[in-house]
């Protein structure tokens, strides 16, 4: 009897190859965050992954966000194409396993972006890092 692959396991899968587009494209990274709360704002992000109060961070809704990468344009060639399929089924994925996702972003220019969600075990997500100028 095979055992079912843990959720970071199928993040990690769903992710791979693929890249948070920036000037400096980065690939996901799956981050767990054991026995932990999803935070509900930017006070407790920065609590839960150690950010200082002088380093810049923001919110975003996640779902946005995958939506747009998940966007196809009729200039997309096959390779972007490929990546906008991937970016939603990562989001399906996020969807049908969290019922509430916190998006972050930390830095101003070399900036990391995250996607969490809450699990019976703890907060689970998406990392990315890239530059936004």
């Amino acid at each position: 009897m095979s055992k079912k692959p843990s959720l970071a396991d199928r993040l990690a899968k769903a992710v791979e190859g693929l890249v948070l587009p920036s000037e400096r494209d980065e690939p996901f990274t799956v981050v767990e965050f054991p026995g932990a709360e999803l935070p509900s704002d930017v006070r407790g992000f920065r609590k839960l992954v150690g950010v200082d109060a002088k380093t810049p961070v923001g919110d975003f809704h996640p779902a946005e966000m995958l939506a747009a990468l998940g966007k196809g344009q009729p200039s997309d060639g096959a390779g972007v194409t490929k990546m906008r399929t991937k970016f939603r089924k990562v989001a399906d994925l996020l969807d049908a396993e969290f019922v509430a996702l916190r998006g972050f972003k930390v830095g101003k220019l070399n900036v990391e972006t995250y996607i969490l969600g809450a699990t019976a075990d703890g907060v689970i997500g998406l990392k990315a890092g890239g530059v936004e100028t």
